[in-house]
């Protein structure tokens, strides 16, 4: 080793520089020579000066210390104009601080977080984009919003409202006087703030005599607007709701308040029964035949039947009405009401009227009146072109009546006359007689009539109630008849036949076509019965059946049943479609009801009458009313309005009737007969109209 080392050190030195040439060698050729040069193979090192850096961020004070090799603390680079903070050197970030961040001797300039700043020449607060500063201050005249797109006017920024038709775009948003801000102006001819929908133009601003609502339902009228209250019955929407909720009947009435018709004699029981019979008189208002059974204008308690001709829109008391009286003592007549158009053929409605106590062959044999209009003065109803009477005693022939066509499939009205208590084949069964039309004039007995219908076993009183509609669809009449004593299982059920036309022989009702049994002891289902008209919308009939003194959770409640076609599928009163009962004992329920479309809304609304009522007063009565559609089952209190009679025993309900448009207005009334109030006399009896309310 030691040989190795002397022959390198004599290499070394026979390859020796010559010291006089070392100043001037310069390897790299940066200009620094040999001997001062830190690495003269490198031509970007040269010289290294080191400064002090006290704050570690690359960069040291003036004044440095020249060597090649590094000094701690010291850096490589000079410049820093405050070697006590870190952040500040040349080339950091300027930030706004207010601080020479980079020791270019000028603060906050270039700063990376300044802010962008634009002019607002015309000082609305919103800058023009195109007119930049960049500063960390707000310079004077200038904002950070740059969304101006007219800074040469106040008036035009984002914040402006579109001016209509100046073809500006006043807010900025790119477009001028766009759909956006046009609206649909509408004609307002009347002058009330509300616009016709069907009239409209799309504009920036309403032209003259254009609003923006689009509510008026008649523009032609000012008086009709959605700002209107609803003004009742005269058939004007004037709030333009399409609805009149608002004419609407109070829950709890009296009928002292109500239009009443009465009579000055004491005893007739005026309003015993109710037959919306037409226009007899030919003015254009339905007419009433009204029942007084115990009026003794013709014998004590001979019955009359007053005539009144509508219309009639305030109470009266009748003076000497045109009345077809009665012409045998105790024969009640005018207990059945029946009006056709017409039976001979003059075009003019003639009249069937029940006297069930006539004793004229036998006491209480019955019989019904067929008198021919036009009646214009008072008449016994002994000048009758047609006289039916009983056959035996005790028949009450004449209980019911009833005009029907087609009955015998021809084109001619025919006669119906129930007599409940004959006995044809069994005591009490009861009967209905068809005579068919036209009528042979002069007194005939109904053992000559032309068919015969029969109850279906004893007691059933067969014909205690009535009613002819088309079953069917055949157009051929067809009957419904009440037996209210019929027995099943239960004692006094009551039945409903359906008995299908043509009828033209004797039939017993045990072969009709079709049955409705009551299924409670006792109720008399089949004792009242009414066409409940097309409840359902099906082209058939529906029908009212009353029972009671149907015994439920109370004492003779009673029940109404509405029971909707088909019927002939019906089987029995549990198949009703709706169901009505009373809420309180011997309310009986199903004694009287009627249909009327009272608030004219194209369904049919339901009145039942209570005679034997309580509520102020004992039996005072009252009338209940149901808007339809009808469904379930309710009870009296779930009505939507009732009439109470005025005073103790009045019976109000006895009997209900629609009444056509007795105040004209357009809408159809009903009539409540309640024979046995004292408004002219103990018993004189009154009726009283309520008339429809609607729109």
């Amino acid at each position: 080793m030691c040989y190795f080392l002397t022959v390198s050190f004599l290499f070394l030195s026979s390859c020796a520089l010559n010291p006089f040439l070392i100043g001037e060698i310069d390897r790299d050729g940066d200009g620094i020579s040999f001997e001062r040069d830190c690495d003269d193979t490198n031509p970007s090192v040269g010289i290294l000066t080191w400064y002090l850096d006290n704050d570690h961020d690359g960069f040291g004070n003036t004044g440095g210390i020249t060597q090649c090799d590094p000094i701690d603390n010291y850096a490589s680079q000079t410049g820093d104009c405050d070697d006590g903070n870190p952040s500040i050197y040349p080339d950091a970030d300027e930030v706004c601080d207010g601080i020479d961040n980079n020791c270019d001797e000028v603060i906050d300039d270039d700063a990376i977080d300044r802010t962008t700043w634009y002019r607002d020449a015309d000082q609305d607060t919103f800058g023009n984009p195109d007119r930049i500063q960049y500063d960390c201050d707000q310079p004077e005249g200038y904002v950070a919003d740059n969304t101006d797109c007219d800074d040469a006017q106040t008036t035009t920024n984002p914040d402006a409202s579109e001016v209509c038709g100046d073809l500006i775009d006043n807010d900025c948003d790119g477009e001028t006087d766009t759909d956006g801000d046009y609206y649909d102006y509408y004609r307002d001819e009347d002058e009330d703030g509300y616009g016709d929908v069907s009239t409209s133009v799309n504009d920036c601003q309403p032209p003259s005599g254009y609003v923006r609502d689009a509510t008026d339902c008649d523009d032609a009228d000012p008086d009709i607007n959605p700002g209107e209250e609803e003004i009742c019955n005269d058939w004007i929407d004037n709030n333009c709701d399409e609805e009149a909720l608002e004419c609407i009947y109070e829950i709890e009435n009296s009928l002292s308040d109500s239009v009443k018709i009465t009579v000055n004699t004491a005893s007739v029981n005026f309003g015993s029964s109710l037959y919306l019979a037409g226009d007899l008189d030919e003015n254009g208002t339905n007419d009433l035949l009204i029942g007084s059974t115990s009026d003794d204008f013709g014998g004590t308690n001979a019955g009359a039947v007053s005539i009144l001709y509508g219309p009639h829109a305030e109470s009266e008391t009748l003076i000497d009405p045109i009345k077809l009286y009665g012409e045998q003592t105790y024969g009640y007549a005018g207990n059945a009401l029946a009006t056709q158009n017409d039976m001979n053929g003059d075009g003019v409605n003639d009249f069937l009227i029940g006297s069930y106590g006539d004793s004229r062959v036998m006491t209480n044999a019955g019989c019904a009146y067929l008198m021919l209009g036009p009646i214009s003065t008072s008449t016994s109803l002994e000048t009758s072109e047609v006289i039916f009477s009983g056959i035996a005693e005790a028949d009450y022939a004449g209980t019911t009546v009833l005009f029907t066509s087609s009955l015998d499939g021809d084109t001619n009205p025919d006669i119906l006359i129930g007599a409940p208590r004959v006995n044809v084949y069994n005591e009490d069964e009861g009967a209905i007689y068809l005579f068919r039309g036209p009528p042979v004039f002069g007194t005939w007995s109904l053992a000559d009539a032309d068919s015969t219908i029969t109850g279906e076993q004893s007691g059933d009183r067969a014909g205690s109630t009535m009613i002819a509609t088309d079953l069917n669809g055949d157009g051929v009449t067809d009957l419904l008849i009440g037996s209210p004593y019929h027995d099943t299982s239960f004692t006094n059920v009551g039945t409903v036949y359906c008995l299908l036309g043509p009828v033209e022989s004797d039939v017993s009702l045990s072969d009709a076509d079709g049955f409705i049994y009551g299924t409670t002891a006792g109720e008399w289902a089949g004792s009242f019965l009414a066409s409940a008209n097309d409840t359902n919308e099906d082209g058939y009939d529906d029908l009212l059946i009353g029972a009671p003194r149907l015994t439920g959770t109370l004492s003779e409640q009673g029940a109404l049943y509405l029971m909707e076609s088909p019927l002939l599928e019906k089987t029995s009163v549990t198949d009703a479609a709706f169901v009505i009962i009373g809420n309180s004992d011997t309310d009986r329920v199903g004694t009287s009801a009627t249909m009327v479309d009272i608030n004219m809304d194209e369904k049919e609304d339901l009145l039942v009458g209570t005679p034997l009522r309580d509520n102020t007063f004992s039996d005072q009565g009252s009338v209940s009313l149901f808007y339809g559609s009808l469904e379930g089952s309710l009870d009296l209190t779930d009505a939507d309005a009732t009439w109470w009679g005025e005073a103790q025993n009045d019976g109000a309900g006895y009997v209900l009737c629609p009444a056509g448009d007795q105040n004209t207005d357009g809408y159809e009334d009903f009539a409540i007969g309640v024979p046995d109030q004292d408004a002219g006399g103990i018993g004189s009896g009154s009726l009283y109209l309520i008339f429809g309310l609607g729109m």
